[in-house]
């Protein structure tokens, strides 16, 4: 992995670390983080409204520029050839938008499309607005993404896989954060006396590990996509063996961090005066490295053979 990799994903980390906290400490950060940017592009149009005419005209413009602005890319798109899905998006994209930025807007329209908790649950009923559009883009974004694989060649699906471990070590900092951190917050506010916050602190430190591990196997992944080009075997050969040990040791110690973690909360149990001692398995850990460890052995069988039959031949 790249130097601009891990430092990109070390901002990550602390950005969604600070998030994790900020949700424990204020439980409106999640709702307010769900409706962004939509909520605060709802309260703009809302103050524009309400400045007369010229305001009013210039909130109906913002509104309409940003409701309309998918259509337009799928009145673009009209015609081309594997767009349909995309192009269905995008239609939908803009319906959602054009109702949902208004409803941000206007706290009545918001009532009537959801009418029960009134208007104290107001701010929750616009996250969940927040969500219906961020999961219209997300469609739209998968659909733009099976196109970009579908029309391309070695190269473009080395691109993608290396995205894909990108976004995979992201998903496994999102755990870490709002699972393990978040959950190790909440666990020392509850806590009653020092023994308490050592044994949360204790169990933090062994769940943290596999992804620790977890991370490393995804560097020697992405080192290994870096190296699958035909004038790179041997190189690659290289990085899939190391990938291959980094996974075999990652098995072993996720396999041993399931019961310590277990064994752990069992014996902390009369410290913290708590019975949460249940069972902890980390299949999806335990699955991403035994994957990783069948293929780079499966890439080291492969060029193995390939240079074999080029010396025949």
């Amino acid at each position: 992995m790249s130097k601009r990799g891990i430092v990109a994903l070390a901002v990550i980390q602390i950005l969604l670390i600070t998030m994790a906290v900020a949700g424990s400490v204020y439980p409106q950060f999640y709702v307010a983080a769900f409706g962004f940017p939509f909520a605060q592009l709802g309260a703009l149009l809302r103050l524009l409204f309400q400045n007369g005419r010229v305001g009013g005209a210039f909130a109906a413009l913002i509104w309409g520029a940003v409701s309309l602005m998918p259509a337009f890319l799928a009145l673009k798109n009209t015609g081309k050839e594997g767009r349909r899905a995309e192009n269905g998006a995008l239609w939908l994209m803009s319906l959602c938008l054009f109702i949902g930025l208004w409803a941000m807007a206007d706290g009545a329209l918001v009532d009537r499309l959801m009418p029960n908790g009134g208007a104290v649950m107001l701010s929750v009923k616009r996250a969940v607005i927040g969500g219906v559009l961020w999961s219209i883009i997300v469609m739209w974004a998968v659909f733009r993404l099976l196109r970009y694989i579908a029309g391309g060649g070695e190269k473009r699906l080395l691109r993608c896989m290396k995205g894909a471990v990108y976004a995979l070590c992201v998903a496994f900092e999102f755990v870490l954060a709002f699972s393990e951190v978040g959950g190790l917050y909440a666990g020392i506010a509850s806590a009653q006396g020092g023994a308490a916050v050592f044994a949360e602190v204790i169990s933090f430190i062994i769940c943290v590990v596999p992804y620790a591990f977890d991370l490393s196997v995804a560097s020697a992944g992405i080192s290994l996509l870096d190296k699958l080009a035909p004038d790179k075997s041997t190189e690659a050969v290289q990085a899939s063996e190391k990938l291959a040990a980094r996974a075999k040791m990652a098995l072993y110690v996720s396999a041993a961090v399931i019961p310590a973690y277990n064994i752990c909360r069992v014996a902390f149990a009369g410290y913290t005066g708590s019975v949460d001692a249940h069972v902890v398995i980390m299949v999806g850990s335990l699955a991403f490295t035994l994957a990783a460890l069948l293929l780079s052995r499966l890439i080291t069988e492969n060029r193995q053979l390939r240079d074999e039959n080029d010396m025949f031949v």
